[in-house]
């Protein structure tokens, strides 16, 4: 193993509550906690993917050395396959998840013949989507023409350094606004082992 080191940051979120919701809603605070955990988790996804040290995290986007196939003048779908060829040439790897932006993963599904048969599948079938047998996760965390390669499990790592933290308590102006503020957070950090192993 050679030495490196993982950036690990803290990402949270607040959110404002009145004094008045709290008293006239009995289940608003089991409501805040759940909120408030969805929104952190949805941080998270977005700094895995695009932070550039954003609170101390590095994303897969922002990992020196991760592959880059450009799509050039090719077809989406080729662009693609030549990342998934480069991961497995590059980084030994292979890869196990194609990350893009459900508006890209439309084109790709809409596609049809000139008959107007769809080829990525029946409308009415029911299953995973895949391309070139890769497992598709789709997310507006990744910017619309970007696809993420890899191999998540093999070659990366969430590194959690502590739990998710639900704390309410006074900000700033929130006494005179007769409020409080609810916060979340966590330090996590994303390790990389091998970059070569994704491709964007």
């Amino acid at each position: 193993f050679a030495q490196a080191t993982a950036n690990i940051g803290l990402l949270g979120a607040i959110l404002p509550i009145t004094e008045q919701q709290l008293d006239d809603v009995p289940q608003l605070a089991a409501l805040v906690n759940q909120r408030l955990v969805l929104m952190a988790r949805k941080k998270r996804s977005y700094a895995f993917i695009n932070a550039n040290t954003s609170g101390g995290v590095v994303g897969f986007l922002s990992t020196a050395s991760i592959d880059t196939q450009a799509q050039g003048t090719d077809p989406a779908i080729d662009a693609i396959y030549k990342g998934m060829i480069g991961i497995a040439v590059d980084g030994g790897a292979t890869c196990t998840n194609c990350v893009i932006h459900p508006l890209d993963w439309q084109g790709f599904k809409l596609t049809r013949t000139i008959d107007g048969i769809y080829l990525w599948g029946s409308p009415s079938d029911v299953g995973v989507d895949r391309i070139w047998g890769c497992p598709v996760t789709q997310t507006t965390d990744i910017s619309q023409g970007t696809a993420l390669l890899g191999d998540f499990p093999g070659y990366s790592q969430i590194a959690n350094k502590a739990a998710v933290t639900v704390e309410v308590g006074r900000n700033g102006t929130d006494f005179a606004e007769v409020q409080y503020t609810a916060r979340v957070i966590t330090r996590a950090g994303l390790v990389v082992y091998r970059p070569q192993a994704f491709s964007t």
